[in-house]
């Protein structure tokens, strides 16, 4: 199956860090990247905090490293999402539209939100306070 959280492994089978798989064998994709996105030897012992400034000190090779590990979330090669440059583009016309013309702020930065992970990444109880900015239409 090459659903959105299911992928199959190659008629060949494959050898992944040392482990057969047998072909046809279902790896859920879902799960893996939120692990991925949480490993302490790869993020550091941080990694369970939403810390955007890591990327800021990272040299380029971990930022190179950083910028992979992620990108898996999309898949690679004959799997990979051919919505992915769009997907990019959206989010980051979204994203700079949004931080134009809005203020955010995290209404309890101590308990900021609540996350799990079920076939999909869920969040919940993320509170934010939006305020609309004064655009200077000049």
């Amino acid at each position: 199956a090459t659903g959105a959280f299911y992928k199959a492994v190659p008629e060949d089978g494959d050898t992944i860090l040392g482990h057969y798989l047998p072909p046809g064998t279902r790896v859920a994709t879902g799960s893996i990247v939120y692990a991925m996105g949480r490993s302490k030897t790869f993020w550091g012992e941080d990694a369970d905090v939403f810390r955007p400034d890591r990327w800021l000190e990272a040299d380029e090779h971990k930022r190179l490293a950083m910028n992979m590990t992620v990108d898996l979330a999309f898949g690679h090669g004959q799997f990979g999402c051919l919505g992915k440059a769009i997907a990019y583009m959206e989010l980051s016309k979204a994203v700079a539209e949004i931080l134009r013309r809005y203020d955010l702020s995290i209404v309890n930065p101590t308990h900021p939100l609540k996350i799990f992970t079920a076939v999909a990444w869920v969040s919940h109880d993320l509170w934010v306070k939006v305020e609309r900015r004064q655009l200077n239409r000049n």
